[in-house]
């Protein structure tokens, strides 16, 4: 039953067919519109001009703009022009730029308008025209009063004399042998003396003569009503509409640097080449059919002035769109491919597939009542033509195949896989399709479809492309990341990011390319290497990649094509990368997904929000032709402080080209300098790129910027040269626009000022500092005897306190105590211990350091005797960090004494508990610390014991002060902190701290 509708289907089809005429395909050309909104003057241009900056000047009935690419800047009478009606500009071979208007010539030198009248009785004579002879002199075209020569400042008139007989004069032309052609209301005129006159073709109405870049060339004559003249040699041929010229009524004529032939006309433009005419139009692009004027610029791009809506820059014919003005069923293109005959399927998002034939003819197929055949669904993701040159469709709900011989078909056994969105599809053997859907891989083996229980694991996962590489493994690219089947096993490959993958391409080197939302990867066999496009996410969204004949891999984001150079990259890994937007004719940005294939002849077609986009790949260059941009620059105005500077009062001179200083002489104060730069890249602006450098200052040059202005402020004296440069696609011009300055020293900051004054300064610092060196050493004499004085007082007031009387006393009675108890293993330990501790006391009365080994042993005697006298009343113990080295550190002697001293009489005695004492050392951040604790009553309560008895330790200031004449006489840095009650959780004293820390 399927069969018998489908059948119904073609028949109606073809009853369809024969009874319409099949459409033919047609396609857009990118043009890009500047007017009012963009800055320019006025709407209706009347002339365009280039001069030797790559400015473009444009000629209106409402002022003069100048155009760098991306910005218009605007001249009017207010600037001195001698009138707003620009009929026709003109730059000589001086490079000056002239400007006909009303009455009079204007010249504009970079700065300014110099004006140059015709006689009051022509004030109101418009100018036409403008050319230059060899010897200089200007050939001035008006409308209605003739022919001015313009030489050595002064105007000579010819009308009605020596053969020219016609006062209407449109356009002049001075050939390559010098010849003057003036073209007129009533025919061409000729001279070759420069005096004479011929008519040499009568009674045409001529709007424009140009003559082409040729050996040979070809003089054209462009008419109002009698279409064109081609002349060559001694032979004239006339085109009109009848031989295709878009119109009778041409307005102006260009040679192209192709020798192509371009015209513009009310109707629109026709460009001649090959013999035969094509035309632009609305219909194919043009914005605006009424056209006046063409220009070439120094890169080839061709501007075409209108009447009333601006001035039109024709993107070229490398790229084309189409539309479904040109007959595409839907402009949101999803996929394309060619089968052998060379007919070109093109499948779209919302409205099924289009048919382009080899003879230029379509058809559509959809589930539209009118469609040639009726799709189920009119999603078409994918389209693929296999060995036999069947074409199937990966389709919103099922897959479809197209044979010659029974039109499209359903495959049998869909339903049982439930086969919904195919998203690829690979030929993996001539008996083996592989589809690639939203859940995973089925195979058509020819006759039904199965799947591979080995890629059961990617049953959820969407498979967007399929590949099979030089090894025969499949690769597959996921909404989950790259995987690789060889055959036997799924493999997940490390390719360094694992992130939705679109796109899988295989280079002439048979190398892989993967397409990913985070960039691209390039894989050798060897490993994977991510490239960044640009700096930004959308630039690095990868939505498909093919690559052409020439060596390009081709890059489809969601800001626009880009395009890497293979060759370069194979050469030397150097990413080369280049931009596509709508100044190469990209109409949208948004590329859809793996909607990219490249053809039998080698051109790119691929598929945007906006309609089919197709790259003609004969008109481009190889990858490996290295053809090089070259954007200009050039300095524009420098700035002091902001403002405008008057610089013939700070130079000798004004270059005339510039209207810059030469070398100019900067005071010290004049110091703060603004360098406005421009740079002119017609065919894209947006590409363009400045760094710059100022030689004796920066060391290297600036990053990459957009910025078109560089501020250096507070410049020392010195000499400096401000260089800068642009780049195109990140390649660097050679050329580079300077501008050097000097800035002077005040005189107090010259040679002969620093001579003078040093010498005075010498003398008077030599007497000076000896003086001072004196005065130091006798009062460093005077402190140091002093500071030993007082060191040598208080070390004996230390040993006082370390040997007082009540201690020699309190000793004394224990030893002869002992003896009285018959003690006398006691009395005889404790007699030794006392006089150690007497003896190392007075050791170290001349010493400022001792080792802390000696300090410890002295500290451990002190404590014996004490202990001794004290037995049940306290304990003690020394924990000293294994990692210290006791005999290396050096520290002042009987420091620690009074600290330990104050702990048992002070603190531990009157607690009438059981006293514990530790003395612990240790190493921290390469200072050496050192704590005395114990569990006695604490500082607070100590103190105010001491009061009510009247009674005051000495020895703790005297220790104090002892330290701070040390830090004074030597370089020993000693820090102590405490006594400091020690409290538990509840605020209850439990003892008392002291910290003393030697610093390294």
């Amino acid at each position: 039953m399927a069969f018998h509708k489908i059948h119904l289907k073609l028949i109606a089809g073809l009853i369809i067919v024969f009874f319409f005429r099949i459409p033919s395909f047609a396609q857009q050309y990118g043009f890009i519109q500047y007017s009012l909104e963009e800055g320019l003057a006025q709407s209706q241009v009347r002339s365009i001009c280039q001069d030797e900056k790559g400015f473009l000047w444009i000629g209106t009935l409402g002022g003069l703009s100048r155009f760098n690419g991306k910005k218009f800047t605007n001249f009017s009478v207010d600037d001195g022009l001698l009138s707003n009606k620009v009929n026709t500009i003109f730059l000589d071979s001086k490079n000056q730029l002239w400007i006909g208007t009303k009455g009079g010539i204007s010249l504009f030198d970079g700065k300014a308008f110099q004006n140059y009248m015709l006689n009051a009785e022509f004030s109101n004579i418009p100018i036409l025209s403008i050319a230059e002879s060899k010897d200089g002199t200007l050939w001035v075209g008006t409308g209605g009063e003739g022919v001015f020569a313009y030489e050595n400042g002064k105007f000579r008139h010819l009308k009605n004399e020596n053969g020219l007989t016609e006062e209407y004069i449109r356009s002049i032309m001075i050939d390559k042998h010098d010849n003057i052609w003036l073209g007129t209301k009533r025919g061409v005129f000729k001279s070759s003396d420069h005096t004479n006159f011929n008519c040499t073709i009568p009674n045409i109405n001529v709007s424009c003569i140009k003559q082409s870049y040729s050996e040979e060339p070809t003089t054209c004559i462009s008419t109002y009503n009698k279409g064109v003249y081609f002349i060559k040699k001694d032979s004239i041929k006339q085109l009109t509409s009848a031989q295709g010229l878009i119109s009778d009524w041409i307005r102006d004529c260009l040679p192209d640097k192709n020798n192509n032939w371009w015209f513009a006309s009310k109707q629109g433009v026709s460009k001649y080449f090959n013999k035969s005419f094509f035309n632009f139009n609305k219909e194919n692009g043009l914005l605006a059919s009424n056209t006046v004027n063409i220009y070439q610029d120094a890169e080839n791009n061709i501007w075409i002035g209108t009447d009333g809506n601006g001035v039109l820059k024709f993107s070229g014919e490398n790229m084309v769109n189409y539309t479904v003005k040109d007959g595409l069923s839907s402009n949101l293109i999803m996929c394309v491919t060619q089968d052998t005959t060379g007919t070109v399927w093109i499948g779209s998002y919302d409205n099924g597939i289009t048919k382009l034939n080899s003879n230029n003819k379509i058809e559509t197929y959809s589930n539209n009542i009118n469609s040639t055949y009726s799709l189920k669904n009119n999603t078409i993701n994918v389209s693929y033509v296999d060995s036999k040159n069947n074409v199937w469709f990966g389709t919103g709900n099922g897959i479809l195949k197209y044979t010659n011989n029974n039109g499209f078909l359903e495959p049998k056994g869909q339903t049982e896989f439930n086969i919904k969105n195919t998203l690829s599809i690979l030929e993996v053997s001539e008996d083996s399709l592989w589809f690639g859907t939203v859940g995973g891989v089925i195979i058509w083996n020819g006759t039904k479809f199965l799947k591979n229980n080995r890629l059961n694991s990617l049953n959820k996962t969407k498979i967007m492309d399929l590949i099979k590489d030089q090894y025969d493994n499949i690769w597959l690219a996921t909404n989950e990341g790259i995987y690789k089947y060889d055959s036997k096993k799924l493999i997940k490959p490390d390719a360094g990011v694992s992130t939705i993958t679109r796109s899988i391409v295989k280079d002439y080197r048979k190398n892989l390319w993967f397409g990913t939302e985070s960039g691209i990867i390039h894989y050798d066999y060897k490993s994977f290497k991510t490239i960044k496009i640009e700096s930004t996410f959308n630039s690095n969204n990868i939505f498909f990649l093919t690559t052409d004949k020439n060596g390009w891999l081709w890059i489809g984001t969601i800001n626009g094509v880009y395009k890497l150079n293979l060759a370069t990259y194979y050469k030397n890994k150097s990413i080369e990368i280049e931009h596509f937007t709508k100044h190469e004719g990209v109409r949208s940005l948004e590329c859809n997904e793996n909607a990219a294939f490249t053809d039998k002849q080698g051109n790119v077609w691929m598929g945007t929000a906006a309609g089919l986009l197709k790259f003609n790949s004969d008109n481009f260059a190889p990858a490996d032709s290295n053809i090089i941009s070259t954007p200009r620059v050039f300095i524009e105005d420098v700035q002091l402080f902001f403002e405008k500077i008057d610089w013939e009062t700070l130079s000798d001179s004004i270059d005339a080209s510039t209207q810059l200083p030469v070398n100019p002489i900067l005071k010290h104060n004049k110091n703060h300098l603004t360098f406005k730069y421009t740079g002119t890249y017609l065919s894209n602006p947006d590409k363009l790129e400045y760094r710059y450098i100022l030689e004796g200052f920066d060391a290297n040059w600036s990053p990459p910027t957009k910025v078109n202005f560089a501020t250096y402020s507070n410049l020392p004296p010195g000499r400096y040269t401000f260089k800068v440069q642009t780049s195109f696609n990140k390649k660097w011009n050679s050329a580079i626009d300077h501008f050097s300055f000097t800035i002077t020293p005040p005189f107090w900051a010259t040679l002969w000022f620093y001579l003078l004054c040093g010498s005075f300064l010498t003398g008077f610092i030599v007497l000076i500092y000896k003086r001072r060196i004196n005065d130091l050493e006798k009062k460093k004499e005077k402190e140091q005897l002093v500071l030993k004085s007082k060191l040598t007082k208080v070390e004996q007031q230390m040993l006082n306190a370390s040997m007082n009387r009540h201690f020699i006393f309190n000793a004394l009675n224990s030893i002869q105590y002992f003896i009285n108890s018959q003690d006398k293993l006691s009395a005889n330990m404790y007699l030794t211990s006392f006089a150690k501790l007497i003896r190392k006391n007075l050791d170290t009365t001349t010493q400022n350091l001792v080792k802390l080994s000696e300090e410890l042993e002295r500290l451990k005697l002190y404590l014996t005797l004490e202990h001794m006298r004290f037995s049940e009343d306290f304990e003690y113990q020394f924990n000293i960090d294994s990692t210290i080295e006791p005999e290396t550190i050096l520290i002042p002697p009987m420091i620690l004494q009074p600290y330990v001293e104050n702990a048992i009489l002070h603190g531990i005695l009157p607690s009438q508990r059981k006293g514990e004492i530790s003395i612990t050392v240790k190493e921290k951040n390469s200072n050496i610390i050192i704590i005395i604790a114990d569990n006695g009553i604490g500082v607070s309560k100590s103190l105010a014991q001491k009061k009510e008895r009247k009674h005051f330790s000495k020895g703790i200031g005297i220790t104090e002060e002892r330290i701070n004449l040390l830090k004074s006489v030597t370089d020993k840095k000693i820090e102590i902190d405490g006594p400091i009650d020690l409290q538990d959780k509840n605020g209850i004293c439990i003892g008392t701290t002291v910290t003393i820390t030697l610093k390294s």
